[in-house]
């Protein structure tokens, strides 16, 4: 029975590091992707003076 409970919190916490760390990449992605969209407005802006 003690191994059950120790099982169920042991797979809590990978799954909790494992939702952080997904958490974490996918801030990241979103921060590039928004720096990628700055630089191509900057040089639309560029172009169209």
């Amino acid at each position: 029975m003690e191994f059950v409970i120790v099982f169920a919190i042991i797979c809590g916490i990978i799954s909790l590091l494992g939702f952080t760390v997904w958490c974490v990449a996918v801030e990241k992605r979103l921060r590039l992707m928004k720096e990628i969209m700055e630089l191509m407005d900057e040089k639309i802006e560029r172009r169209t003076k």
